[in-house]
């Protein structure tokens, strides 16, 4: 029997499309020589509370700013007509590499300013990528309100609509020709 692979569709191929779009934001729009604003773009897989632990810090050396990326509140749609269509919350945390966002007034809002960026590329981007063709909408930014021991987190969160590949829709399919009859009174 033949094994067919199934494509990775639905919510990788939205993850791949947000780091790629993310790790190209500069911080002027338009300005290819402008400085890109991230140093790295990583999957959100706890290394942010890791690194703010008290103690030794196991993780590998992180250059700030950064910015995470993991997805929330993941689920799948019921009816069967849809069982390939999902939602999800994908939320950007990124980190500033400031301790005094007071210094002036640049600084105070510079995480206002980082999140318009990253609204703006993903806003301009997202019609290239099919994975965010059906929904990417902006829900929220939530500010920065304290330090995390030296760190400034802010998150954006996007909802995302995605389509996953079905392996049933393929499996075991046999083709017909039907017939109706033309209806008549």
């Amino acid at each position: 029997k033949e094994i067919v692979q199934v494509p990775t569709g639905g919510i990788i191929d939205a993850f791949r499309a947000v780091k790629e779009i993310l790790s190209n934001v500069r911080w002027r729009y338009g300005d290819k020589s402008s400085p890109k604003i991230f140093n790295g773009v990583y999957h959100d897989d706890g290394q942010f509370e890791r690194i703010c632990k008290v103690g030794s810090n196991p993780e590998d050396a992180i250059a700030f700013p950064a910015c995470f990326i993991h997805f929330v509140n993941i689920h799948w749609l019921k009816p069967s007509s849809r069982k390939t269509e999902g939602r999800a919350t994908l939320r950007i945390r990124f980190v500033m590499n400031r301790l005094n966002v007071h210094d002036n007034t640049e600084t105070e809002t510079e995480g206002y300013y980082v999140a318009e960026r990253i609204k703006q590329e993903i806003t301009l981007h997202k019609d290239e990528y099919p994975a965010l063709e059906k929904r990417c909408h902006l829900n929220y930014i939530y500010k920065l309100q304290s330090f995390d021991k030296g760190l400034q987190p802010w998150w954006m969160d996007y909802e995302v609509w995605f389509n996953e590949s079905n392996i049933w829709y393929e499996r075991n399919i046999k083709k017909v020709h039907l017939v109706f009859p033309p209806f008549v009174n």
